[in-house]
């Protein structure tokens, strides 16, 4: 799945806020290498997304957001998406949807997901809405969009590649729940080669994180890095009869001093303060980094057009803003061809590395509350602008307004 489209209203803070993924022109100079299908060369989608907005604008509640429709993909457990969706909706009395355009690198096909939260008067609680078309040889992603929104009901048939469901909440729920589930099933193959990876920022699951998650030459890279009076990093074993089963690290400073990491990369032996918060955040990073090393080595050892889903929240908070930006750019380089990677942060320095201008995207909350996308290759015509001297003169509106702390110097 590599997603081409996001769409969310009335959820959360989003307002009608539309993320379009696809690429409308060709950069001319891109280090971003293969943003485009390999059979369908003229479909082009962005491979890195690097999202910035002030604070509480929805950068981790569309991480959320996004993970639970991709889970719903591969689920179909409709009453836990309802149960959701009721539960972030902003106005109960309004309908909210949420819209899901993707891609499946193995089939070439576009596939459209629509599901719709009624409003709380409604005897049924969700209607969904799912399309899906093979893309055209020559067809660009607008193009295919374009022909994946003119198929309705009354215009599906096998033999051109077409696919429509739309699921009627008037049905009772077995037949409901049977029809969504009979169409996705024809699609299997699909929803089985995709998967994904989201750090959201104060969320990671522990229970989550897999024994051999953590490189340690990664851990060791990106921590000695971190902090300088970090020696070594070694990995702790437990024997296991004749196995040897790892369950942990040690982190060794120059003055003899050590910490002792659990598998999942917690520290054990009550040292937390020893470590910085920036060095503490990197051993998190070093675990989704190393995800997307093993990622990588085995898609392709097994089948290059499984695709996958990164998601990185404000990771690097209390980092060094050329640390981050190294860290950024590894992940990047080591992304496996059908990969995506969200990233979101507050640091400006990251505006000036040498991304394409669609690899940006700001989130921008207007006084009401409400929250939309800012693509700023949609208001620019070159790829070449100098998109941080526009977000410091907040053409974007997306700095925070300090009105109310400055009212402070006068208490």
């Amino acid at each position: 799945m590599l997603i081409t489209k996001f769409f969310a209203d009335n959820l959360y803070s989003f307002d009608n806020a539309e993320l379009d993924l696809t690429i409308q022109r060709e950069p001319k100079r891109s280090i971003i290498d293969a943003e485009y299908l390999e059979e369908r060369p003229k479909f082009r989608f962005k491979r890195v997304c690097i999202l910035s907005g002030a604070n509480a604008t929805g950068k981790t509640n569309l991480g959320r957001l996004m993970h639970s429709v991709q889970h719903f993909v591969v689920s179909h457990e409709i009453e836990p998406m309802a149960t959701y969706l009721k539960k972030i909706v902003s106005d109960a009395s309004k309908k909210a949807s949420v819209q899901l355009e993707y891609v499946t690198p193995i089939d070439n096909k576009l596939h459209l997901l629509e599901i719709i939260l009624l409003p709380e008067n409604t005897s049924k609680a969700l209607l969904i809405k799912y399309r899906a078309i093979l893309i055209p040889k020559n067809a660009t992603a607008q193009a295919s969009r374009k022909k994946l929104l003119s198929i309705d009901s009354t215009d599906v048939s096998s033999k051109q590649n077409k696919i429509y469901i739309e699921a009627n909440p008037q049905q009772d729920d077995i037949t409901y729940l049977s029809k969504v589930i009979e169409i996705w099933n024809q699609n299997k193959s699909d929803t089985a080669l995709f998967g994904w990876r989201y750090y959201l920022s104060h969320t990671i699951n522990k229970q989550e994180i897999q024994k051999s998650d953590i490189k340690i030459n990664v851990l060791q890279n990106i921590l000695t890095t971190f902090d300088s009076s970090i020696e070594e990093v070694t990995e702790i074993f437990t024997k296991q009869g004749k196995d040897k089963e790892p369950t942990g690290f040690l982190i060794k400073f120059s003055n003899s001093h050590q910490v002792i990491l659990d598998i999942a990369g917690e520290m054990t032996n009550g040292s937390m303060e020893r470590l910085s918060k920036g060095t503490y955040e990197a051993i998190h990073v070093a675990n989704f980094v190393s995800r997307v090393f093993s990622d990588r080595d085995y898609i392709q050892s097994k089948n290059n057009t499984i695709s996958l889903t990164y998601y990185l929240d404000e990771s690097m908070a209390f980092s060094h803003t050329e640390l981050e930006i190294a860290v950024v750019n590894l992940i990047v380089q080591k992304l496996p061809r059908f990969a995506q990677f969200f990233y979101t942060t507050h640091n400006h320095d990251i505006l000036e590395m040498a991304y394409p201008t669609h690899t940006y995207a700001f989130l921008a909350k207007k006084r009401d509350g409400k929250t939309h996308f800012i693509q700023p290759e949609h208001l620019f015509k070159r790829n070449d602008r100098q998109l941080i001297n526009y977000v410091k003169n907040n053409v974007f509106h997306t700095l925070p307004k300090t009105t109310g702390i400055d009212k402070l110097l006068d208490y």
